[in-house]
């Protein structure tokens, strides 16, 4: 009845402020259970313990100061799963791996988007040469008229072979470096410049560094070329930049090795590749890790930041999936970053691999990143 409903109306308005506190803990209970499944991602600077013999001690961490949470709000592992892309190669094969890749809104010689990358069929280090491809719209790829894939071409087996394709644009120039191992197993890096994409400089010898060094990583800050690259150890492998003012550097001119800090995803996981770059003020990167002294098996990709790329924290679960309809491994993968107000989405070309079969190809996938504006990275 009438008088019914409207006594146990009121009964229901006098239990109302009763039911408040309640209610909050309620909600502070999911948001807790939230946190736990991963959809809250905290990028945090300490580093976990290793636990098993013959790990790494505890590396440089990031002061609380500077560390940087990032919060995705698609799912717990960042982006889905990469759509396959098809690139061609110089050999034929379509298996790409190692992308670099450039964004130009506007364009550059014809074309919005650059890449470097070599082919890696099936593991043959013989094709692991740097190739230049270009794209309209990041999908459809093609190479430019004029470019004479590959521009550097070794015979690998026992022979000199080359790796590790890096792209950078500044002022109009497209610089490409790559890594060079010689028939001694030294390590060498390399640089060709073009202003228009099909005709490109001879290659020049740039750095030689002593220790094995892998994925060197260019960044422009100011009138200085930054390098990183990851340097393999007997303990964990480590992530180190060197300086330069010369544009077109030699060996002799860079400085001292610098080591970063950044959190350990050990003791199953070490550094193994980095594609890190500097956008409107902020510091962005993607490192592949691998399996403990296994040198690129079963890895996996991060995302990591830094608020003065020197200490880095990054994220401890992998920013796509580990594994997809047509892989199960991930390797060196690129990026390109579009700063959007309060977040950024990240443009990842994301290397996998079938460890059955050896198969390498690239596909595309995106992350959108809330960042915390008052950890300085408001990118």
């Amino acid at each position: 009845t009438r008088k019914e409903s409207s006594a146990a109306s009121d009964v229901y308005k006098r239990q109302m402020p009763q039911r408040i506190p309640e209610l909050i803990r309620v909600l502070g209970v999911l948001a807790a259970i939230l946190t736990a499944l991963g959809i809250v991602a905290t990028v945090a600077g300490g580093s976990s313990q290793a636990s098993r013999q013959g790990a790494p001690a505890t590396p440089t961490t990031t002061p609380a100061a500077e560390q940087t949470t990032v919060r995705e709000t698609a799912r717990p592992g960042f982006a889905p799963e990469p759509t396959k892309l098809e690139i061609p190669t110089h050999d034929g094969s379509g298996q790409v791996t190692h992308p670099s890749v450039v964004h130009i809104p506007r364009g550059w010689n014809g074309y919005e988007y650059w890449m470097a990358m070599t082919p890696y069929p099936f593991g043959k280090d013989s094709e692991e040469d740097p190739n230049i491809v270009a794209s309209h719209d990041g999908d459809h790829w093609e190479v430019p008229r004029g470019v004479s894939n590959p521009l550097d071409d070794e015979p690998g087996g026992r022979g000199a072979y080359n790796s590790d394709t890096n792209l950078v644009l500044v002022d109009g120039t497209m610089y490409m470096t790559w890594r060079k191992v010689t028939e001694n197993r030294k390590v060498e890096f390399y640089m060709r410049t073009s202003t228009d994409g099909a005709n490109w400089t001879e290659p020049v010898l740039i750095a030689t560094p002593t220790r094995n060094s892998l994925s060197q990583s260019l960044v422009r800050i100011g009138e200085v070329w930054r390098m990183y690259a990851v340097q393999t150890s007997t303990g964990e492998n480590e992530l180190v930049y060197w300086e330069t003012t010369d544009l077109v550097p030699t060996p002799e001119s860079w400085g001292a090795t610098n080591p970063c800090g950044i959190n350990s995803l050990g003791p199953d996981f070490e550094p193994w590749h980095i594609d890190i770059q500097h956008v409107n003020g902020s510091w962005y990167g993607l490192l592949t890790v691998s399996r403990w002294n296994q040198n690129g098996v079963d890895s996996r990709v991060h995302l990591m930041r830094s608020a003065d790329g020197m200490n880095w924290s990054a994220v401890s679960e992998p920013i796509f999936p580990v594994a997809g309809g047509w892989y199960d491994s991930h390797y060196k993968s690129g990026f390109v970053v579009h700063p959007d107000g309060n977040k950024t989405r990240m443009d990842i070309y994301a290397a996998v691999v079938d460890s059955k079969t050896k198969a390498r190809y690239v596909g595309r996938t995106e992350a959108t990143l809330h960042v915390n504006s008052a950890s300085g990275n408001s990118g």
